[in-house]
């Protein structure tokens, strides 16, 4: 039984993490626009002088922090839960689906900074068809 337990919360890991991630970006978006007073012009302004370099990296720290986040969490559960290592197996949790999401982002994060790089266009196309005459 204890098993079981333990395979649940390793799955329920990975959704509480995307979970925690996806609430930890809209709270950075939201605090980003209050800060640009929520205009569409100063959110292009922001976009185009943020490098696509800064992008990834803030993607990255927002995921590990997400993931430290969600080790917490386990550790709380296992301890909760009665497991005596609690702790190590926590911090393995937190390990594997480290080492899942960078095996992910090397196969598929170019994708994602690719979809920036258009956003980027996108804003630089809307803005020369708004100055021309």
């Amino acid at each position: 039984m204890r098993l079981v337990h333990l395979a649940v919360l390793f799955f329920v890991h990975y959704a509480l993490s995307s979970l925690v991630f996806v609430g930890l970006f809209l709270a950075a978006s939201w605090f980003k626009g209050r800060q640009l007073r929520f205009r569409a012009e100063a959110w292009d302004d922001f976009f185009l002088t943020f490098p696509a370099e800064k992008a990834e990296q803030f993607f990255l720290w927002l995921y590990l922090a997400a993931d430290i986040l969600t080790g917490c969490v386990d550790y709380m559960l296992l301890r909760a839960g009665g497991f005596v290592w609690a702790l190590p197996l926590a911090l393995s949790f937190f390990l594997v689906w480290t080492a899942f999401f960078a095996w992910k982002w090397q196969r598929k994060g170019g994708k994602l900074m690719d979809r920036y790089q258009t956003m980027l266009d996108d804003i630089r196309r809307h803005r020369e068809e708004q100055h021309k005459p």
